[in-house]
């Protein structure tokens, strides 16, 4: 009798111990998933934090040139004598370049963010007229320097910088900056649970 009693005693003990670690696994199944749920990201929060790099994002090419303007009268293709004018100057200019981020899309898909790079473009090109040193100037009683003059010669001298910049590839790293400078933003954002994809 004490035997049956002490069996089933032991069935019993044993069935609480095993609905004990049944309930205690399943707890820690759920608290694992309260904790280690993935956190969901939008594309319009990724959006604006792009957005707020747009200064960040910019390249700046700084130069110092050597620029020639002359200027004659001329009637029925020939030139007239005594009304050339020209000069010779050094000036220091700057030009911004970089991608409007206002123009970059985000897709979400699954674990994987795809965002789309538009090309990047001039945002800006100075001369800084108080750089001016002039090195020849020649000046003509009957076709003096006006400042359209001036003008005419930023606007031709802008024009080669632009043609410069294009040629030599520097539109090309301000994409690629304004590329490293979403890495780096969205980086730590997205942590491991996301795959970041320029296109």
């Amino acid at each position: 009798m004490k035997n049956i009693k002490g069996k089933i005693f032991a069935f019993v003990l044993g069935l609480l111990c095993g609905i004990l670690i049944l309930f205690g696994v399943s707890q820690t199944n759920l608290l694992n998933n309260l904790f280690t749920e993935k956190t969901e990201i939008t594309s319009t929060e990724i959006k604006s934090q792009i957005v707020g790099l747009n200064e960040l994002a910019t390249l700046s090419y700084e130069y110092t040139n050597v620029g020639s303007f002359e200027n004659s009268i001329s009637v029925f293709g020939y030139q007239l004598p005594l009304t050339t004018k020209k000069f010779i100057l050094t000036y220091d200019g700057r030009v911004k370049m970089g991608v409007d981020l206002d123009d970059v899309s985000v897709e979400v898909k699954d674990n994987k963010v795809y965002i789309t790079v538009p090309s990047a473009q001039i945002l800006s090109n100075e001369i800084f007229q108080d750089s001016f040193e002039i090195y020849d100037e020649k000046n003509s009683i009957f076709n003096s320097f006006e400042l359209e003059d001036y003008s005419t010669f930023e606007v031709s001298e802008k024009e080669k910088v632009v043609d410069k910049i294009k040629k030599e590839g520097y539109l090309n790293d301000a994409r690629n900056r304004a590329i490293e400078s979403i890495t780096e933003l969205l980086t730590p954002l997205l942590g491991e649970e996301y795959e970041l994809i320029f296109r």
